[in-house]
């Protein structure tokens, strides 16, 4: 069984902030990883490996400093990587980016299961995963909380608003993990540290079939045109008097706000 886990390499999204003047997020000199989702596709895949016979590649679109995130994915486990860096393809919107790991797993064929996390800690947009699945023509289930391989079949536990939904599917499939599905193991920066660049494959756009100069390539559809910082005007009203008074005149206040 083959497994391809799509993983991103985002900024530490705890330690950003934004440029009161310029609205602007400051991003220079901030710490790098893997995106929190991917850590639980990762873990996943590599306890399906431990069950079954199977082979786990993890899969970025990045820059070269991604390297980082796929040492520690193959620390955790996985036996092979491939990173997609190329200045032109970096700051692509989700939809394009899932065009081209799709066209990368079509390029490393043969693949049973494909995996990603549920949103990207940066983008937050959960956008990428199904469009994969849409450029390969897969079926795809959202939001897996609990998965069962079998040989030529999975079953998913997938955590809805109200209600654990249970789905079976036929292989190949791509499936999009919550955070809640398990713990990701944490190796050691010596594991991490051992790990042999030689795992990490790098391709480009030719490879893939592409040229700088191909569609896939030009003007977004969709464009940040930035940041604003959320503002919450406080009302600042002040209860005095005996406790019990106070209390009551609180629940008023509240029952008017349509709180309780």
């Amino acid at each position: 069984m083959e497994i391809v886990v799509c993983v991103k390499h985002v900024v530490d999204t705890t330690e950003v902030r934004i440029d009161r003047k310029t609205n602007e997020l400051i991003l220079r000199g901030i710490p790098t990883k893997i995106s929190d989702y991917d850590k639980h596709a990762i873990e996943e895949a590599v306890r399906i490996k431990g069950k079954l016979n199977a082979t786990v590649t993890l899969l970025s679109i990045g820059p070269k400093e991604a390297v980082k995130s796929l040492k520690e994915g193959l620390a955790m486990g996985a036996d092979k990587a491939v990173l997609i860096s190329e200045k032109e393809i970096e700051n692509l919107e989700p939809t394009k980016i899932a065009y081209l790991l799709s066209s990368a797993i079509k390029k490393l064929g043969n693949i049973s299961l494909v995996l990603c996390g549920a949103v990207s800690e940066d983008g937050y947009n959960a956008q990428v995963g199904p469009a994969i699945a849409e450029g390969l023509n897969l079926p795809h289930i959202a939001y897996a909380g609990e998965i069962k391989v079998e040989s030529n079949s999975v079953t998913v536990d997938r955590y809805l608003e109200d209600r654990i939904e249970s789905l079976k599917c036929e292989l190949p499939v791509l499936i999009t993990v919550d955070r809640r599905i398990n713990t990701p193991r944490l190796p050691t920066v010596i594991q991490v540290m051992k790990v042999s660049t030689s795992k990490i494959v790098s391709w480009n756009l030719a490879g893939l079939g592409f040229s700088r100069d191909d569609a896939v390539l030009q003007d977004a559809g969709t464009r940040m045109l930035g940041y604003r910082i959320a503002s919450m005007d406080r009302k600042n009203i002040v209860l005095e008097g005996e406790r019990s008074d106070s209390i009551d005149e609180l629940i008023n206040h509240l029952d008017n706000e349509g709180v309780v």
